[in-house]
């Protein structure tokens, strides 16, 4: 599982981890991490919200969470509006500290 995985790396302390659930029509990662659904991606990609509302951060400073979100019935047009492009690449310096 991905959250099993996040929290590998981030045991790591010289890496950061960004751990984004991206499945909008059945968003569970929030369950196995004890965050709340909300805000999430979704939010963000409607432009309900800015990145780093939509961010969590977890009890290691190096672990950052994202949720799914509020429901979209159509998040394949969500995912393809460009706003996730603009997501990833404002998220790298913060993540990579460069």
């Amino acid at each position: 599982m991905s959250s099993n995985l996040a929290r590998a790396i981030q045991q790591q302390p010289q890496h950061r981890t960004l751990l984004i659930d991206a499945d909008l029509r059945d968003p569970q990662l929030h369950l196995a991490l004890g965050a709340p659904p909300r805000p999430g991606l979704s939010d963000y990609l409607r432009g309900e919200v800015d990145e780093m509302s939509a961010l969590q951060h977890g009890k290691e400073e190096n672990l950052c969470f994202m949720p799914g979100g509020s429901y979209v019935p159509n998040p394949g047009e969500l995912l393809c509006n460009g706003r996730l492009k603009v997501l990833l690449d404002g998220l790298t310096p913060i993540l990579t500290g460069s």
